[in-house]
């Protein structure tokens, strides 16, 4: 029995110290690990990101153009509360990028990623 517990006891105490090691070595990581904060607006209300990714579209009033010259091309405009953003122009499109979207479907193509800073009754404003 007190063979037992001199071999339990140095790989236990091992054991602990490899435990108390990780544990530090994770709360060492975690101190430089930015988290993101809520900061409030000048009137106290909290404010937050958000972000809305144009991918395609179809246009079924625009013509479909033929050598590249056409000059209509079309591009988003969203709202949110006050605030409006704008995509870069679309371009046109048959080739299937891969990203889930039929380019027959939906051959106008955009890479724009709209972004607004908004407040909770900005989104559920009735």
């Amino acid at each position: 029995s007190s063979a037992q517990r001199s071999r339990s006891g140095p790989s236990s105490a091992a054991a602990s110290a490899a435990a108390f090691s990780s544990g530090m070595a994770v709360q060492q990581s975690l101190e430089n690990v930015r988290m993101p904060q809520l900061r409030p607006a000048a009137d106290g209300m909290p404010t937050f990101k958000l972000s809305l990714r144009v991918v395609a579209a179809s246009v079924p009033g625009l013509d479909t153009p033929t050598c590249g010259l056409e000059r209509q091309q079309p591009f988003l405009e969203a709202s949110l509360g006050k605030l409006t953003r704008e995509t870069e122009f679309a371009h046109y499109s048959l080739k299937d990028r891969g990203d889930g979207v039929p380019s027959g479907e939906c051959p106008w193509r955009f890479g724009d990623t709209l972004t607004f800073t908004a407040r909770l009754d900005d989104v559920f404003r009735q």
